[in-house]
């Protein structure tokens, strides 16, 4: 997607059709309400409504588009992503391929948050994926946007092509999400990490089973054991803040299918198994937009790669598998094994390779998903004020997050009489809580999130910018998170 920024009105305007996204508030350009006669003051002004006016030949557009934006005291930058996609999927059905827009009436919003979201509302709003469809239908035609400001065009491009670049990443994290697990094992993910990184510029370490084996990383390889595929840990490197500089951990759980292992999943379930790596595709994402982006802080992301699956050798509930951080984990529910390959690439992120601070995101709970539905995710984290740059980080992104209690009380329900520690809490209540302090008893006393999308990362509703399926939920977030962080080094 081709966005550009110009100074100048509506009496500018170019391409085959325009746009003017309004508050309730907003008065019409004058320049169009002059070409229009005073046709729009019918137009519904709330969030997303769009109203589409053929023009008659007194603009050099065919049609213009009045997109509302609802109240413009109570305007956030997620009410103009989804205007914008909305408008962007409606000049779509016009077949039109280049417009221009105008937002007016949103001073409230700064041009670099505006400016971002409305390009990412541009680039989501077109996502598909056709990769295994014999008739795709016909393409996408819109492909290029001029949007014309009346001042600060610096400002704006600068945030219209972050917005660009965070709305492809997020694509990219859907199109893995996306994949079918038969086209996407772990080596298969590995082939497309490397790709990726080769583009974008990012340090590449593979480490496969024979070294998860020699170091003792047991709980990855007890979780792949089910699995005829090798298991692997992708390691990948951003430098863009100083050669001494402690970089900032990112770990996003990657089992590439999840059928249960022996503490099987019901069949209706399982359709959705494939996307049990979204929190990897997340990160991956998150990694090319800092490169792409140049984000001024080193970041590193670990990256386990499984398939929990059912086979000769499956973990078995009741078994006793020893960590990489030489403590011994009673597995009474092999289902809960996204705790399992992350509490060995905690261990990893933060002994072994120093990471400060660490973030992971997984689609780890049901328990979470039931508590906060498809409109939050749970956030866990004892730094208060890092739990905070992460929501806003969210807010800014349109992802959402709620935070949820880390407290001693849930490590009890941890405790095993046979090992040092369970994987699953005796009791059905607190899931998703005990599945964060089982976490955090792998990362020590380093500041550490743990970003639970188990709700969020696929969906089966429609909106301006996402189709049904995967969300790609969690790339802008860790790109705004890592951009906040490069001023709390």
């Amino acid at each position: 997607m081709d966005v550009r920024v110009v100074r100048g009105g509506f009496e500018s305007c170019l391409g085959e059709a325009a746009v003017c996204l309004l508050t309730e508030q907003a008065a019409l350009p004058e320049a169009l309400a002059t070409a229009l006669l005073g046709l729009p003051a019918k137009a519904d002004r709330k969030a997303s409504k769009v109203t589409v006016l053929p023009t008659y030949g007194r603009l050099p557009v065919e049609h213009v588009l009045l997109v509302g934006m609802g109240d413009g005291a109570k305007l956030t930058s997620s009410v103009l992503r989804q205007a914008v996609g909305q408008a962007a999927n409606a000049l779509r059905e016009l077949g039109a391929r280049s417009a221009s827009a105008v937002v007016w009436g949103a001073e409230e919003l700064a041009p670099c948050e505006a400016g971002a979201a409305l390009a990412e509302g541009l680039v989501l709003s077109g996502y598909r994926f056709v990769e295994y469809c014999a008739d795709p239908g016909p393409a996408h035609s819109l492909a290029q946007v001029t949007l014309f400001v009346a001042e600060g065009e610096a400002a704006w491009s600068s945030s219209v092509a972050q917005g660009v670049v965070k709305g492809e990443l997020t694509a990219v994290a859907r199109d893995l999400v996306n994949t079918p697990s038969n086209h996407l094992m772990p080596a298969d993910l590995v082939r497309r990490i490397a790709s990726l990184a080769e583009c974008y510029g990012l340090g590449l370490r593979v480490v496969d089973e024979a070294e998860l084996v020699a170091m003792g990383a047991g709980l990855i390889l007890a979780v792949n054991a089910g699995s005829a595929a090798p298991a692997a840990m992708v390691v990948l490197e951003h430098r863009g803040g100083p050669v001494d500089e402690t970089p900032l951990g990112l770990v996003g759980k990657g089992v590439c299918y999840d059928s249960g292992g022996l503490s099987l999943k019901p069949s209706e379930s399982m359709a959705r198994m494939k996307g049990d790596m979204a929190g990897a595709a997340a990160v991956i994402g998150a990694m090319c937009a800092a490169a792409q982006l140049g984000v001024r802080r080193n970041v590193t992301a670990v990256l386990p790669l499984v398939a929990n699956l059912v086979g000769p050798a499956s973990l078995r509930p009741s078994d006793v598998v020893t960590a990489l951080d030489g403590r011994h984990v009673e597995v009474l529910n092999t289902d809960a094994e996204g705790r399992l390959i992350l509490a060995d690439a905690l261990t990893y992120a933060t002994r072994d390779l120093g990471l400060s601070p660490v973030v992971d995101i997984a689609t780890l709970s049901g328990a979470c998903a039931r508590a906060l539905g498809p409109v939050f995710a749970g956030v866990f984290g004892a730094d208060e004020a890092l739990v905070r740059r992460l929501r806003d980080a969210g807010e800014a992104a349109g992802e959402r997050f709620w935070p949820l209690p880390l407290d001693e009380g849930y490590a009890d329900l941890l405790k095993s009489s046979v090992a040092d520690i369970k994987n699953v809490a005796g009791s059905p209540s607190g899931g998703a809580s005990a599945a964060a302090m089982f976490l955090a008893s792998f990362v020590g006393d380093t500041p550490w999130l743990h970003l639970d999308i188990a709700g969020m990362a696929l969906t089966d509703t429609e909106g301006p910018c996402q189709p049904k399926g995967a969300t790609g939920m969690g790339v802008r977030t860790l790109v705004n998170l890592m951009m906040s962080e490069c001023c709390h080094r």
